[in-house]
């Protein structure tokens, strides 16, 4: 190895490494994370799993960035050689650079010996590294230098103090360490006897000290001048330190027990733990300028906490459940899938329409250790599926994820009747599970996937004459009959292939793996079509190789793109790569006529903005913006002040949009700048816990700049929120032939059954009733809002007539407007609009119980007739009707589709109908249908779809849509006019 390595290392760090979009799906860790650490810069956290996947993390935002994968290696440690180059060393001879950025390998280093533990020597070229001696290897030259200090097996913890003057080396091998002076051109060291394998250190610089923990659950201060032990803590017999920090006078111990526990001063006060993981904490970072602290343990997930308060700031984890079985129905048009949480989910091919179920262990069960998880899924008849599921207990060793009793349970899932499920103990050994066990009695760590059965990742199909294997990661297709190979692939999946399901009517096969992703190949060619993600009940996401997806609204929160070294949330790229139209014409369960529907949203959602295609190529030639952030990103008043920077080269900057949590701060039109440079201070008042914080500029153009993410977290203490509730129901017009019924009811039940929603610590309610009903009365609503403050909650329920004028723009009647004129005495859908903007509170809600109350586009309906009555059936409608022109209406496909990206206040708005339906109420139900299944949705906790307890208004939003369709046979259909994905409001 040359002396121009170690330069061509760093000049790579500098140079462009392209300028691609990237698509990343949130996939994280599927098995307890090893080792964690923070960049120099201190923008990424690096995480490592056992089954040494390596991710990369933005800090900022919590976003994954991308993931390294190795297989079939074993990572032992890494260091950061600068902000983007990375050292991994693995459990043979051998040690790598790569690029964080691009994720790519710079370069192979041969050590010539197993590589441990490791440090960097700061500002120097040198890593030193345990093996069964202690090693260095100089990056310039790619010397390896071995030193006389042996080690009983491998040197795991080496660790080199701030000023690069000392280091500390030792090891769960070893019950001696050795601290070296590495001011001397051959460090001499001072050997320490320790009873207890150790299994961290670090130093103490301000005392002149080394702090060693081991795992049988002790931490010992040792002055480094003797053997003198000068203060120490223990939680032996019953606990175990896997790793520790120092910061100040702070002493950081992840347990094996559950959270991390913390020490102050040399005379070991114990404070209250840091808990918000579950299961042992594993390894602790601290970032280069000591302000945070994250950890990662075998819940798959990193804490990063404000070290000085001690405060939660974030939760950094994938969004995704790991794939244990897969199938196709028996008509093949729906997949059936088995997640290891206890989940099974059957989704439609061709609609995407989903029923989901799961099965959990009692929470007193779940603290013993025991946890479900389905091990095997298949068809039984059209409308049921068989599941094995195996109930499983996590054995109390922390090195692996290792269970010591498993039961097998056979269950019947009536795929019609999500919940339906029976239950019996399999009386049949499983021989994996036999195999796994016996291994376990040998004293042996089998690794988790030894439980499931070998079959999972084999397929054979008679009529398409194929027989399908998984070798590791390569996936082989053979001629059925004769063996002959045909192809042999690698899968590319982020985690172990853990499935295989054929698909004869489409020719097609999937693999299914622990990374929560599903890839539908071609049978003929192995061609991949598509990347397949099922989240959750009901949200999904389809992706070609080009970054193009098909993604349901709930699941945008899955994504984020990566750009320039930077990690964007789904909103900077949606415009360009949500395109289903390209995604699908590659699936062969999908009609040419679908993707054509699609093609036609797409231009629609385009034309909407008044952009073209063209608009969206991805420019250098844009408005710049830039944030000055405080050292910490956390607020404990809710105060936060930061500076921002907009420039522009060739045109004028026109507006500056900060956005918290989805809501502007300065108007759905931003803060109107100009010129070509502005600088200015922002100062917000931010919600209780985690804000996501967004800006960018405009030009005179119309261009945008890339958005400037990134999370702040409020520690004050959280309140229940109070409600400030408007309620609006029109039953009796000055126009008697156009009274209803239930509206006014409507306003009122809605009133009353809110009284008793104990989510909110006061309801504060305004009923406007009837002849109350008039423009000149908002003025009153305006001011009964100005007290909300930006963590309460805004709702305002209208019920009556919807209303359009002769330009098909949309009005709630008043009790005295003339419905041949809307406009003149009219409620207009901006009055409301501009109403929950003018509120400084974040989280607004409107609900409209109203014909037509969809947003019209007027290019695509034509007017009728409205139709009065039918059947003791009314219909909330006066003036003009509408109906669609084409039975395909782009723009209804398009607002189902696709996030609004137009300008507006970060209030969700749901509707009763559509723009062509009438809203309907009657005796059946003695409310307007909508306002009936709003509160049998609330009363009932029919709308709580996940089960936590909890009614959010997604959920809320998903029961309504679903329920006033199925109540009306189709006649109407609820939608959302606006909606927040990035600020999910709780209701009850």
């Amino acid at each position: 190895m040359k002396n121009s390595l170690f330069v061509l290392i760093f000049l790579i760090a500098k140079l462009c490494f392209g300028q691609q979009v990237k698509i990343s799906v949130q996939t994280g860790h599927t098995s307890p994370i090893k080792k964690i650490l923070f960049s120099p810069d201190n923008k990424w956290i690096l995480s490592l799993d056992r089954e040494n996947t390596l991710v990369t993390w933005d800090v900022a935002q919590g976003k994954q960035y991308h993931v390294i994968q190795h297989p079939t290696e074993t990572v032992s440690d890494l260091v950061f050689v600068n902000d983007t180059i990375l050292a991994i060393g693995y459990a043979k001879p051998l040690m790598r650079l790569y690029n964080v950025l691009t994720g790519l390998l710079i370069q192979d280093i041969k050590t010539g010996t197993e590589v441990g533990g490791m440090a960097k020597v700061k500002n120097s070229k040198t890593i030193f590294f345990g093996s069964d001696h202690l090693c260095s290897i100089n990056l310039s030259t790619g010397k390896v230098e071995r030193y006389s200090i042996e080690s009983h097996g491998i040197f795991s913890v080496v660790k080199v103090n701030d000023e690069g003057t000392e280091l500390v080396v030792g090891g769960r091998d070893d019950r001696y360490f050795y601290i070296l002076d590495l001011v001397n051109a051959k460090p001499s060291s001072i050997q320490k006897k320790f009873l207890g394998n150790i299994s961290s250190a670090d130093f103490n610089t301000q005392e002149n000290k080394v702090l060693v923990s081991t795992f049988d659950g002790k931490i010992k201060s040792l002055r480094k001048d003797s053997s003198g032990v000068s203060g120490a803590t223990t939680d032996f017999p019953t606990n175990s330190y896997n790793d520790i920090k120092l910061s100040s006078n702070y002493v950081f111990a992840a347990s094996l027990k559950t959270g991390i526990h913390v020490f102050y001063g040399n005379r070991w006060k114990k404070l209250p733990s840091l808990i918000d993981n579950k299961g042992s904490v594993n390894a602790l970072a601290l970032s280069s300028n000591k302000q945070l602290l994250a950890a990662g343990g075998d819940d798959y997930s990193i804490t990063v906490w404000d070290v000085n308060k001690q405060l939660l700031l974030n939760v950094i984890k994938g969004k995704v459940t790991r794939i244990n079985s897969v199938a196709f129905t028996a008509d093949d048009n729906s997949i059936l899938i088995g997640y290891a949480d206890g989940s099974f989910r059957v989704s439609d091919l061709i609609t995407n329409s989903s029923k989901a179920s799961h099965i959990e262990a009692s929470k007193v069960s779940q603290s013993l250790g025991w946890t479900y998880v389905v091990g095997n899924i298949h068809a039984d008849k059209s409308d049921s599926a068989l599941i094995s599921l195996y109930y499983l207990h996590r054995s109390s060793r922390k090195e692996n994820e290792v269970y010591d009793n498993i039961k097998v349970y056979n269950a019947i899932w009536e795929t019609k009747k999500a919940n339906k499920l029976s239950l019996e103990l399999n009386p049949v050994p499983v021989p994996t599970i036999t195999n796994y066990i016996t291994k376990l009695k040998k004293n042996q760590s089998p690794l988790p996937y030894e439980i499931y059965p070998d079959s999972s990742c084999i397929a054979l199909n008679r009529k398409l004459n194929v027989a399908i294997s998984v070798v590791r990661d390569s996936v082989i297709v053979n001629d059925l009959f004769t063996g002959k190979l045909r192809y042999a692939f690698n899968a590319m999946h982020a985690d172990r292939i853990s499935s295989i399901a054929i698909n004869e009517e489409y020719h097609l096969f999937v693999t299914a793996s622990w990374d929560g992703l599903i890839k539908f190949w071609d049978v003929k060619s192995g061609n991949l079509l598509v990347t397949y993600g099922a989240f959750g009940e009901s949200d999904f996401i389809y992706l070609d190789k080009q970054n193009n997806y098909y993604a349901s609204k709930g699941s945008l929160n899955y994504i984020a793109f990566s750009y320039k070294g930077r990690v964007f949330p789904f909103d900077q790229f949606d415009l360009k790569f949500n395109r289903p139209d390209i995604v699908l014409e590659s699936l062969p369960f999908i009609s040419k006529g679908q993707t054509e529907n699609f093609k036609k949203a797409f231009a629609k959602r385009l034309s909407k903005m008044k952009l073209t295609e063209d608009d969206l190529d991805i420019s250098t030639d844009l408005p710049l913006v830039s944030v000055e952030l405080p050292e910490k990103l956390s607020t404990k008043d809710g105060a936060f002040t930061f500076k921002v920077k907009a420039s522009e080269n060739k045109s004028e900057l026109a507006s500056l949009f900060v956005f918290v949590n989805g809501v502007p701060e300065y108007g759905k039109d931003g803060m109107k700048i100009s010129g070509k440079n502005h600088e200015t201070e922002i100062k917000l008042q931010l919600n209780p816990g985690h804000n996501t914080i967004q800006v960018f500029t405009t030009n005179a153009k119309r261009q945008s700049s890339l958005k400037e993410t990134f999370g702040v977290f409020n520690s004050a203490a959280k309140r229940k929120p109070e409600l400030y509730l408007v309620l609006i129901g029109v039953s009796e017009y000055d126009q008697e032939k156009y009274n209803l019924k239930y509206a006014s009811k409507d306003a009122f039940d809605v009133g009353e059954y809110m009284k008793k929603d104990k989510a909110f610590s006061k309801i504060n309610t305004k009923l406007i009733l009837n002849k109350e009903a008039r423009l000149e009365n908002f003025k009153a609503v305006s001011e009964f809002l100005s007290p909300a403050q930006v963590d309460d909650v805004v709702m305002i329920l209208l019920a009556g007539h919807g209303v359009l004028d002769q330009n098909l723009d949309y009005y709630l009647a008043s009790s005295n407007m003339d419905f041949e004129n809307p406009s003149g005495k009219g409620i207009s859908y901006e009055t409301m609009d501009q109403l929950l903007e003018n509120t400084k509170c974040r989280n607004r809600i409107m609900f409209l119980d109203a014909c037509h109350s969809g947003e019209v586009d007027k290019e695509e309906v034509k007017v009728v007739e409205n139709t009065a009555l039918s059947e003791g059936i009314a219909f909330r409608a006066g003036g003009t009707g509408l109906a669609n022109i084409d039975k395909f209406n782009s723009f209804e496909l398009a607002k189902s589709v696709f996030a609004d990206f137009r300008a507006n206040n970060g209030a969700w708005v749901i509707s009763s109908a559509g723009a062509t339906e009438y809203a309907i109420e009657g005796g059946k139900w003695k409310n307007g249908v909508f306002t009936y299944a709003l509160l049998k949705g609330l009363s009932s906790g029919e709308a709580d779809l996940n089960g936590d307890d909890r009614i959010m208004i997604s959920e809320l939003q998903r029961y309504l849509t679903n329920e006033v369709a199925e109540s009306t046979k189709g006649k109407q259909k609820p939608n959302v006019r606006n909606e927040n994905l990035f600020n999910d409001i709780r209701i009850k």
